[in-house]
């Protein structure tokens, strides 16, 4: 399987956002009280429906950047599923491999 990832300058967004399968925003952009999104609302246009937008940030659990995706019908997911996996390498990690993953991820779907 061949990977194509690129990265693009800001003001080079719209005109790269037209063949890709997946979206990642990993900026800062709607952390916390911030209700930006890295991609303009006209810009999604662009994008073809298959798309699916990932944002590494999981709180608030739905940023401006997914909630505009959504509302346009793209599949979106935010990053709290990534910050468990994170937490659960860091916890069999410091207590070693006595621990089962699906035990402790079992216990994390709970938050």
């Amino acid at each position: 399987m061949k990977h194509n990832i690129i990265f693009i300058k800001w003001r080079d967004i719209p005109k790269n956002l037209i063949d890709k399968d997946l979206i990642i925003n990993c900026t800062s952009i709607g952390f916390s009280k911030d209700m930006r999104s890295p991609i303009k609302s006209s810009d999604f246009s662009y994008i073809k429906k298959q798309t699916i937008f990932y944002d590494v940030i999981y709180n608030p659990r739905e940023t401006k950047f997914l909630e505009i995706a959504k509302k346009k019908f793209y599949k979106t997911k935010n990053g709290l599923e990534m910050n468990k996996v994170q937490a659960i390498l860091a916890i069999k990690k410091v207590f070693g491999q006595k621990l089962k993953f699906s035990k402790i991820a079992s216990t994390l779907k709970k938050v």
